[in-house]
């Protein structure tokens, strides 16, 4: 296995443990989804648990306990099936960039999944500002000032 050539030193030295509640954030490479990872296919979390606890018991998988995909506190880590760690993700309280999940924040997107409000704004928000032309212009600044308006 692969997680059998990854030393403890190596591992602790992509590890954060300054945070105050108890999370221990992934300093290397994140998924998309915000998953500590060393490779493609070979997450932190996991790394974590079998170095702290030992194997992962067959047929179940490794649950946050801190709904923070980025951490690899063993003591923020269970194992338990696909169920249990499903039925754990309706109840969020908060999207992946720490909103609220309330009914006046949250939208139902076509898909059926939702989506943080705040977290829409701010993508629409930096789209906005990377916006250019066709001809791949990026667009002047207005600038408002007494003296554009005079010429």
């Amino acid at each position: 296995m692969p997680h059998d050539l990854i030393s403890q030193a190596l591992f602790e030295s992509k590890v954060d443990k300054s945070n105050l509640e108890g999370c221990w954030e992934w300093t290397g490479n994140l998924s998309p989804r915000g998953y500590g990872r060393l490779t493609i296919t070979l997450r932190a979390h996991r790394v974590a648990y079998i170095l702290a606890v030992g194997p992962i018991p067959r047929g179940l998988t490794i649950d946050h306990l801190c709904f923070n995909p980025s951490c690899v506190n063993p003591s923020h880590l269970e194992a338990v099936t696909d169920a249990v760690n499903n039925s754990r993700k309706r109840t969020h309280t908060v999207c992946r960039n720490g909103h609220l999940r309330t009914a006046a924040n949250t939208r139902l997107t076509k898909r059926g999944t939702r989506q943080c409000r705040a977290c829409d704004r701010a993508g629409h928000a930096r789209r906005k500002l990377n916006r250019h032309d066709a001809a791949g212009n990026w667009p002047s600044p207005r600038i408002s000032t007494p003296y554009a308006a005079a010429r």
